[in-house]
């Protein structure tokens, strides 16, 4: 265990000060899960989410560093005009690296992302910026928005989750109005701009089904981007990259790409999930087999239903005929879906 911090942890705590307290509890949980205490220092992390004992009920989500995010919301979330729907949900990240299994490549440049970020001093000094705006693309299921969550979460910021049935309006007009707001509150607040299914707006102004209002929404959205002063990273994510405009693209600093995990990933991602459970009658080598082709969503789906059905069985032990049995069903499901959407068409 690491001694300094544990001293930093017993000093913030004398001197009460929450916010160093947080950070370095989270510091402890993330140097214990990496020696393979994962229930401790997931119970670390829990801990530093529940507020202080006199603490006032918050209009946003308590965060690991409550002060902090007290301070960074300056500006109330905007909401759309005519259903004074709110556009943005401001959310608070607890995910870290340790959460989730990411390839090399697009691990190394978030890493990169989050170095520059960090460390804006070292380049200011030789008059360069960090990246501030990331394009995440790639097939659905593997990543994209968790990873938009973990960036907030290392960075200790607020993901503000852009809303897309709210931003996008019958009125003309009306949409590229919504976005104005959103970007108004983004420069006002210190966080994590997240646009996920990003196509929803970015689609290429060439489409031959546009009738002149996607062209204006696109227009604003490079304009806006141009002009962006906030403080905090804006992270878009789209599962269909060909449809984006291509200008809108090119604004994006850097475009990091999450493909399909491969099965060695998988075989990580199962040895993770399968480690707190006894297990019986398979490896992750076996159950990656099985789970070939599919997403890292759908093999959580997967390994989740597996677990149920040994609760709902009052069974502590994942068995082998249990995971088989939840492959099975997500393929009887997969097929059953894709031979109705041919029928229909």
């Amino acid at each position: 265990m690491n001694r300094e911090l544990i001293r930093r942890i017993v000093r913030s705590g004398l001197k009460a000060d929450r916010q160093a307290l947080a950070s370095s509890v989270k510091q402890l949980a993330n140097s214990e899960s990496k020696q393979g205490h994962k229930a401790f220092a997931e119970e670390l992390r829990s801990m530093v989410q529940q507020p202080p004992l006199d603490a006032e009920v918050q209009p946003y989500p308590t965060a690991v560093n409550g002060t902090e995010l007290e301070k960074s919301i300056t500006v109330a979330p905007p909401r759309s005009k005519g259903e004074a729907a709110p556009l943005v949900d401001v959310r608070w990240s607890r995910k870290s690296f340790q959460d989730m299994v990411l390839g090399d490549r697009p691990k190394k440049r978030i890493c990169r992302f989050l170095e520059e970020y960090t460390k804006q001093e070292r380049l200011a000094a030789v008059g360069l910026t960090p990246k501030r705006k990331l394009l995440f693309f790639g097939p659905p299921g593997n990543g994209k928005t968790l990873c938009a969550e973990v960036v907030a979460g290392e960075l200790e910021m607020p993901l503000f989750y852009v809303r897309f049935d709210s931003l996008v309006a019958s009125y003309l007009g009306e949409t590229a109005a919504n976005l104005r707001r959103v970007f108004e509150f983004a420069n006002s607040n210190r966080g994590v701009v997240f646009f996920d299914e990003f196509d929803a707006i970015g689609k290429t102004r060439d489409a031959r089904d546009d009738v002149g209002e996607l062209k204006r929404v696109v227009n604003s959205f490079l304009q806006l981007l141009d002009g962006y002063t906030g403080q905090g990273p804006i992270i878009a994510a789209t599962n269909y990259e060909k449809l984006l405009d291509h200008a809108l693209a090119r604004r994006f600093d850097d475009l990091v790409h999450f493909p399909a995990p491969s099965e060695k990933q998988l075989v990580s991602y199962f040895r993770t999930r399968m480690k707190p459970f006894r297990v019986d009658g398979f490896t992750p080598e076996e159950a990656a087999g099985w789970c070939e082709a599919c997403s890292f969503s759908d093999a959580d789906r997967i390994f989740t239903e597996s677990l149920k059905t040994v609760a709902l069985e009052s069974s502590t032990t994942l068995t082998a005929g249990a995971f088989r049995e939840a492959v099975e069903a997500y393929r009887h499901a997969g097929s059953a879906y894709d031979t109705q959407r041919r029928e229909s068409n």
